[in-house]
């Protein structure tokens, strides 16, 4: 916007329209990154995409301005403060972020709603793809040997229509695999120690005595026995390597 608004105090009608041109396709990157950013996944390829734009914009747009204001006007013009445009932006920033709930907010503030609400918030709060990558979670595989006791990764993707898939892989496999089917619900309880209330996701094909339980800072903490646990969190993510 600056650059065109430059073009336009220059005099040079075809480079101000040209500088449109780029304002139009910033914003319509921009609206991209946006979208993505509160998908269910955060494709690979977003960041890589504002970079190549970055770099085009700056390389055919942006420094034949620079160029044509350091070499052919040579200080001969009117230097103006950054105070407003600056201060816009900041301003704009600060509007937009106002308007977005992360995922701590909304979880925090899902104990303060009446239980029936509640319920219905976390049935739409968990419907995405949730992974875990650590290093703390083990199964049993059937070896050679006998079973064994394997480190691995789980990836769970829950449905809106009450189905879901459950991925469990070990670090040394290519990619996920086919994962397993099963249905879910949202159930609600009291712990025994606190009586503080908690909200889980209930697959149908898990153990009667292991839990999902929302955190409060917006993950699924996968409570395998009374001394394990481990943190989904939201995305999609393939930790395999080539």
């Amino acid at each position: 916007m600056i650059h065109y608004a430059n073009w336009v105090s220059l005099g040079d009608k075809a480079k101000a329209k040209t500088a449109m041109g780029w304002l139009d396709a910033a914003i319509i990157v921009s609206s991209l990154t946006w979208w993505n950013i509160f998908s269910e996944s955060f494709p690979a390829m977003t960041i890589p995409l504002n970079l190549l734009f970055l770099g085009a914009w700056y390389f055919i747009g942006a420094r034949p301005q620079i160029h044509h204001i350091n070499s052919d006007l040579k200080g001969r013009y009117l230097s103006r403060s950054w105070a407003k445009p600056l201060a816009a932006s900041i301003c704009f920033l600060l509007v937009l972020v106002s308007f977005v709930e992360s995922p701590m907010d909304f979880a925090s503030k899902l104990h303060d709603l009446p239980v029936e609400e509640a319920m219905n918030e976390a049935k739409s709060y968990v419907v995405g793809t949730w992974t875990y990558t650590a290093t703390d979670y083990q199964f049993f595989v059937n070896e050679p040997l006998g079973l064994a006791k394997v480190n691995g990764w789980l990836k769970w993707v829950v449905n809106a229509d009450g189905t879901m898939q459950m991925f469990r892989a070990r670090p040394q496999h290519d990619n996920w695999g086919e994962g397993d089917k099963t249905t879910w619900t949202i159930k609600t309880g009291k712990y025994n120690n606190t009586g503080n209330r908690y909200y889980e996701l209930a697959p149908k094909s898990l153990e009667f005595y292991q839990h999902i339980v929302i955190t409060r800072d917006g993950r699924l903490e996968y409570k395998i026995d009374a001394n394990h646990a481990v943190t989904l969190e939201r995305g999609d993510r393939f930790p395999f390597s080539k």
